[in-house]
């Protein structure tokens, strides 16, 4: 257990049998006596945060939607032309990071070793990428994209959380001289499983079960920081997806409803508009 806050970074290395907490050399952010430059810029940034939150919270959200609206009402009309093009700019600019999004997902495998869970995770991307490739933009397209890209959060979260949990208890390294250790009594009660941690992704490949713990230590480290790295990504970057994904569906479904006596309304609008032009001018 030590070995696993050790790892976290939760206690500081030095001295770790004398002053396991280090609290005269406070070189660790946590159990600390005061708190550092560090640790006011993290709260400094949280209070920015909690107000931005607060802006946007169900009390303020109307008035906040009715003054942004106020303003790109404004912004439109007095710069149509420019509105247009920053538009045009805009949906080239989120396509090209959709597909920058896929190809980086299936990039960062190229750091991950291979194993069920990366397995899993690789077979998701390329899935995702492949429906993205495909070009089109129907209803039932952005639904598969969306169930992919949902299913992809899903499992990330749960495998992230599973790797902390398993490290937390059981550790990353073998405990061979504990043997009552959480990590030699799941090896006597499932030594199959155990025997095959590396084979499901919970422990590096780089890790032995008996004499030298690493195979190599450096490369074991590098992979071990590059799985937890990539598990993060690709949740982060599958909640992106999902909100766009999910607005792209909602304007096929608004676009899909809008009737025939709606065209007439908006017809009779630029119709309006237009008459109001011409007395303008005329005047």
């Amino acid at each position: 257990m030590l070995n696993s806050y050790q790892w976290f970074g939760l206690i500081p290395t030095l001295n770790d049998l004398d002053d396991p907490f280090n609290f005269a050399g406070k070189t660790s952010m946590y159990w600390k006596l005061k708190p550092e430059k560090y640790d006011w810029a993290v709260l400094i940034m949280m209070s920015i945060l909690d107000t931005v939150n607060q802006m946007f919270s169900n009390q303020r959200e109307g008035e906040v939607d009715k003054l942004q609206e106020e303003c790109t009402k404004s912004f439109k009309k007095n710069y149509k032309r420019l509105t247009y093009y920053m538009q045009r700019v805009q949906n080239i600019v989120k396509g090209l990071i959709i597909y920058a999004l896929m190809v980086f997902m299936v990039f960062i495998h190229k750091d991950l070793e291979t194993n069920i869970i990366n397995w899993i995770f690789f077979s998701l991307n390329m899935i995702n990428l492949a429906l993205i490739i495909r070009g089109t933009s129907t209803m039932n397209d952005i639904k598969q994209s969306l169930k992919i890209v949902n299913i992809i959060k899903v499992y990330s979260l749960t495998v992230l959380i599973l790797i902390i949990l398993f490290i937390s208890l059981i550790g990353e390294l073998p405990k061979v001289d504990i043997p009552d250790s959480l990590d030699q009594k799941f090896a006597r009660a499932y030594p199959k499983i155990y025997g095959s941690l590396d084979l499901i992704g919970l422990r590096s490949n780089e890790i032995t079960y008996g004499g030298d713990i690493f195979k190599n230590k450096d490369i074991a480290d590098k992979k071990l920081s590059a799985r937890f790295v990539g598990y993060t990504e690709f949740f982060l970057i599958s909640i992106y997806l999902s909100y766009h994904f999910t607005s792209l569906l909602r304007q096929k479904e608004a676009d899909s409803n809008f009737t025939e006596q709606d065209y007439k309304k908006l017809f009779e609008w630029n119709k309006e508009i237009q008459d109001q032009d011409n007395s303008k001018d005329s005047a």
